[in-house]
């Protein structure tokens, strides 16, 4: 079963790119599957 989470906000500086990171990351380690898209036009995430 596949599950979405997304982290969302208008303000920019609030750690969402940090939080979703984070999460993935704690969920590969836990054996799930990860795939994380950045949206974002800065692509902090793309790096």
């Amino acid at each position: 079963m596949a599950e979405i989470i997304a982290v969302t906000n208008q303000k920019g500086g609030v750690g969402k790119t940090t939080i979703a990171g984070n999460t993935a990351y704690e969920y590969s380690r836990a054996g799930y599957k990860t795939l994380m898209i950045d949206a974002d036009p800065q692509g902090s995430l793309s790096g």
